[in-house]
């Protein structure tokens, strides 16, 4: 939240509205790269073994802006400032809407054909494979716009308003819709405090309309400027249930009252677009998708081995600090990691983490080494290899059908990740020390956990010693 200070814009139309004057545009281009880009501290001498891999740990927090964050800010930026333009709190139409929402909702239903006194607002799509850092591009381009402003006077005159200016949140991965409503009302409720979950959770029994109808409600009293909707995939999973969601509900639910809207979905979720509804006789109605794509798509894709994104992140990953004699890994090492993580940022900063964490821990006396990375991949990555092959191939289809995915619907990306999911509890048998701390290079494919990953307090300790 940020105190508010009403700036004046240069285009009269974003001027004597509260809603407006409280946002300011970031304009260039180096400003907002620098505010994107989060690069960790990453020098580990004089570190004890605990703390070293601790800051191994930090890569987690590691962000390198997309080459579109620069255009998707200045687009949502867009087009929070043309919504609110035609949505001024102090206009009497403005009272108007609000009114025919409130009516809706009080009589247990929302609005479908839009109200007079708004505009239907446009939306955008972004798309590509999971992994691809779509949600993490977009959600770290929205932390740069304040998400509540909290009003109390504007030009001398008392005006209390908490102006939610953007919500994000992700469809539910079963098919109900009262869970997308549910999923809403936490999102709101984590910002401004509220809680409207607690209240629908109870209200089960109510309508898919009632809910629907105060999802609208909540929207236009708290001022929503933008919504971001992630994980639209999880649509075509449930579209022959009854009264599941549908492309329909997302449009008529924000757009509908003036709110431009942001849909997030893998490569796979795309065929909601090209599947269309039946109109007159046998032709199709594209009304819906056209209308849901009526602004800009962002296509997202894994980096090719040249690519400028793949190497800014490569270099962020494998920086002096964190290798062993702060000696980098050659280009053999930087083919192999691209052929391996595919290209997938996400995969990218897990194999990298690991593969420096081992490195570590087994005392290896050099961070390039190829046969030791494969290792670290073949034992820690088997659950999403067949997948990455789908991809390399460029099977995209094959690719999404085969990544494994938890109960969330979100993608297992690790075999650890896979054992937390299912709730496994295995003991970890910890090998000898005379096997975990030898310096024989790996044979081709060989299990670097097999050889002492699994390290425990009093083997660290007795590696220090060694040392």
């Amino acid at each position: 939240m940020q105190i508010t200070n009403y700036i004046k814009h240069p285009i009269e139309e974003f001027n004597n509205n509260p809603l407006t004057e409280s946002l300011q545009v970031i304009e260039t281009k180096v400003e907002i790269t620098q505010l994107l880009t989060r690069v960790p501290t990453t020098d580990i001498d004089n570190l004890s073994s605990f703390y070293r891999n601790a800051r191994i740990g930090q890569l987690r927090n590691l962000h390198i802006p997309h080459h579109c964050s620069e255009f998707m800010y200045h687009k949502i930026m867009e087009l929070i400032l043309c919504g609110y333009s035609t949505k001024n709190p102090l206009d009497s139409k403005m009272t108007r809407a609000m009114y025919s929402v409130a009516n809706s909702a009080k009589d247990k239903n929302y609005l479908t054909n839009g109200v007079p006194e708004l505009t239907t607002a446009p939306s955008c799509l972004a798309h590509g494979p999971s992994g691809s850092s779509k949600s993490t591009t977009i959600r770290n381009t929205l932390s740069l716009i304040p998400q509540l402003i909290r009003h109390t006077s504007y030009n001398n005159v008392p005006f209390r308003q908490d102006q939610l200016v953007w919500i994000s949140f992700d469809c539910a991965a079963t098919a109900s819709p009262k869970a997308l409503a549910l999923n809403f009302f936490k999102a709101v409720d984590k910002v401004l405090g509220t809680n409207y979950y607690d209240i629908w959770l109870t209200k089960n029994k109510l309508s898919v309309e009632a809910h629907f109808g105060n999802m609208q409600l909540i929207a236009i009293t708290h001022c929503v400027g933008f919504v971001h909707i992630d994980e639209l995939q999880f649509l075509l999973s449930y579209a022959r249930t009854k009264d599941s969601p549908t492309l329909q509900t997302i449009e008529a639910l924000f757009n509908k009252i003036g709110i431009p809207v942001l849909l997030t979905t893998t490569s796979a979720g795309l065929g909601l677009f090209k599947s269309t509804e039946p109109a007159m006789g046998n032709i199709p109605n594209l009304t819906t998708p056209r209308r849901m794509l009526s602004e800009h798509e962002f296509k997202f894709n894994a980096f090719s081995l040249q690519s400028d994104e793949f190497n800014r992140l490569y270099d962020a990953l494998y920086p002096p600090g964190l290798c062993v004699g702060r000696v980098l890994p050659g280009a053999d090492f930087k083919k192999c990691f691209h052929s391996l993580s595919a290209g997938l940022p996400a995969v990218m900063t897990r194999l990298a983490r690991l593969n420096h964490e081992y490195i570590w821990r087994l005392a290896k006396k050099e961070t390039g080494d190829e046969q030791f990375l494969e290792g670290i991949y073949k034992s820690q990555f088997s659950i999403i290899n067949e997948a990455l092959k789908h991809l390399k191939n460029g099977d995209i289809k094959g690719y999404e059908n085969a990544v494994p995915r938890g109960k969330n619907g979100n993608p297992i990306w690790t075999n650890d990740d896979a054992k937390q999911e299912e709730s496994e509890k295995v003991p970890k048998v910890v090998p000898s020390i005379e096997d975990e701390s030898r310096d024989a290079p790996l044979e081709k494919g060989e299990d670097p956990l097999a050889i002492g990953v699994g390290l425990n307090d009093s083997h660290n300790k007795e590696l220090a010693n060694e040392k």
